[in-house]
């Protein structure tokens, strides 16, 4: 796809049609990548609408909204009053409904840039206990498939104290 022909190019395209030269030779002077082609068309719009004609067209470009904003809204005051709840949920449950709702994919968009929409779930990040003394907390760590020296591949647990670092239990698998 190519590039829209900058303002100021489309005026010098009509005033160079204008003095008489072929849509090749403007295409060639211009030193902006266009075509004959594409110069024409410039021309051509110029010629049935006339000034207007050398304005870009791209508020016209893409879809037209399927929803309304009071629709849109009414999705941001669901998410607001379910806070677990997301987009795909928040979508479902209006079309179930009947009511008009724009797409998921539209609601997220929408919400982050009015700064609404909550993060990703997931699993958070619990912070680092430090024991006080042996005995409050104790640690398990595992390991699978460890390859020996043997070449043989092992996994083993372990469960430590974390104010002393005593070991208390470590296992060894495959038993030997």
């Amino acid at each position: 796809m190519g590039r829209a022909i900058p303002y100021d190019f489309r005026r010098k395209i009509v005033r160079e049609r204008l003095e008489g030269k072929s849509f090749e030779e403007i295409a060639a002077n211009l030193g902006f990548p266009a075509t004959a082609r594409g110069v024409r068309k410039v021309y051509s719009r110029h010629e049935t609408r006339g000034e207007e004609g050398l304005q870009t067209d791209f508020k016209k470009n893409g879809r037209k909204a399927q929803y309304t904003d009071e629709e849109m809204w009414a999705a941001i005051e669901a998410l607001r009053a379910g806070r677990q709840r997301g987009a795909n949920y928040i979508f479902s449950l209006r079309c179930s409904q009947g009511e008009p709702t724009p797409s998921e994919r539209t609601m997220q968009r929408k919400w982050k840039a009015l700064g609404t929409n909550r993060s990703k779930g997931g699993v958070k990040k619990r912070e680092n206990v430090l024991a006080q003394k042996p005995h409050e907390v104790w640690e398990a760590d595992g390991k699978e498939q460890m390859k020996m020296a043997t070449g043989e591949e092992v996994t083993w647990m372990n469960v430590a104290d974390k104010a002393s670092g005593a070991d208390l239990f470590a296992e060894l698998f495959p038993p030997e």
